[in-house]
């Protein structure tokens, strides 16, 4: 199954096993054309739909015009990387709104971090850093979508 456009933003996930309450299968994001992810990789599905009910039960908090000047490397470090620089101070890293790779269970956030924040101008930014390769890319996807997107996956999920 296939929600939302690759050459913007799109989940794509394919049921492989039912095993109790675990719904096994495959996941990746396209992001800009590029799939985000190892599509081989089995991981639990109904997982990752809580996950993304998280992330769309915190969309309200999304919005941060703040962030708007700064390059993709730096939204990173302000929503990821700084709670895991050497002598960073302890505090909570404030991840429902921004973080969406436990969406994508081991077969995203073993190779990527993927993040967005919302503009002022309701469109969203969507950044991903890669493990793999070190590069940090990013798209501006239209309002809503990503979180239609992601909705869309949840409630095929839901309905497994």
């Amino acid at each position: 199954m296939l929600w939302g456009d690759p050459p913007g933003f799109a989940v794509e996930a394919e049921l492989t096993a039912v095993q109790g309450k675990w719904r096994l299968g495959r996941f990746r994001f396209w992001i800009g054309e590029v799939p985000v992810g190892d599509f081989e990789d089995t991981v639990d599905l109904a997982a990752g739909a809580r996950w993304g009910r998280c992330f769309l039960l915190s969309s309200s908090k999304r919005t941060r015009p703040d962030l708007e000047p700064l390059r993709p490397e730096q939204v990173f470090h302000e929503l990821f990387g700084r709670y895991f620089a050497p002598g960073a101070p302890i505090e909570p890293l404030e991840r429902d709104p921004y973080l969406l790779d436990d969406v994508g269970e081991s077969s995203l956030r073993d190779r990527a971090t993927v993040l967005v924040f919302r503009q002022r101008d309701g469109f969203d930014r969507l950044i991903a850093r890669s493990w793999v390769t070190g590069t940090t890319q990013q798209i501006i996807v239209e309002p809503g979508h990503v979180d239609d997107v992601i909705r869309r996956f949840c409630e095929w999920v839901e309905s497994l």
